[in-house]
């Protein structure tokens, strides 16, 4: 499927969130205590990385992510904001947006994911602890498919099954949601959405079928046979 015809919604919106993940990190520069801009960062970092890797950006994607990660192992106080770690998000702001500019100019964004950068990173994270289990997050996409629960720390003697909320193979799951009123073009966010989904299986039966979502004919509401 073609996504080409997303990407200007893309580089808008793109824009936006890597302007406000900059306005953040000034904040926490001069605040490093500020719970609302940590949580900012975080969100606006995961909407990143889902957008980049619904379009088939993975180096966008990667970075976002590790940024994501960063932010969680912070706001779950793990570790505080430090000089250090302000220099790390400015600089993975500067190289998100020279990414989002080679995207828009139709050049490959891969070279621009420096790898003394992503080891410094990488290094920051593993040193200040690990991300745990992602918590629920605000925004205008989709939320995940649940994944399997954890097992209890006092297992019996007989192992016990995690248990799984995805239906086993073959087996159908009716799935609806909404696009956010805010959005612009929620026709967009809708097919974005179920090429999300069609990563989790086939997709037999949408409510306003493809063709009406590629045309725009899509209010906001999807229903679809997963």
């Amino acid at each position: 499927m073609d996504m080409s015809k997303y990407k200007t919604l893309f580089l808008s919106e793109a824009r936006e969130h890597l302007q406000s993940l900059n306005n953040c990190v000034l904040i926490l520069e001069k605040d490093p205590g500020s719970g609302e801009s940590i949580n900012e960062l975080f969100r606006h970092a995961h909407s990143i990385k889902g957008m980049s890797a619904s379009m088939g950006y993975g180096p966008i994607s990667q970075l976002s992510h590790n940024i994501e990660d960063l932010m969680d192992i912070i706001r779950k106080g793990q570790s505080a904001i430090s000089p250090e770690i302000v220099d790390i998000l400015l600089g993975g702001v500067d190289i998100l947006e020279d990414m989002v500019d080679a995207i828009d100019n139709d050049n490959p964004a891969e070279e621009l994911l420096d790898a003394d950068y992503m080891a410094r990173l990488k290094a920051i994270i593993e040193s200040t602890g690990k991300p745990g289990p992602p918590e629920p997050v605000t925004e205008q996409e989709p939320a995940p498919v649940q994944e399997a629960a954890s097992v209890p720390q006092e297992v019996p003697q007989a192992p016990a099954q995690p248990e799984v909320s995805v239906p086993a193979h073959g087996e159908r799951l009716r799935v609806s949601f909404k696009v956010s009123t805010e959005s612009l073009v929620p026709s967009a966010r809708a097919y974005l959405a179920i090429k999300r989904l069609e990563e989790l299986g086939n997709i037999p039966e949408v409510t306003p079928s493809i063709d009406e979502i590629k045309a725009g004919q899509c209010s906001g509401d999807v229903s679809l046979l997963l």
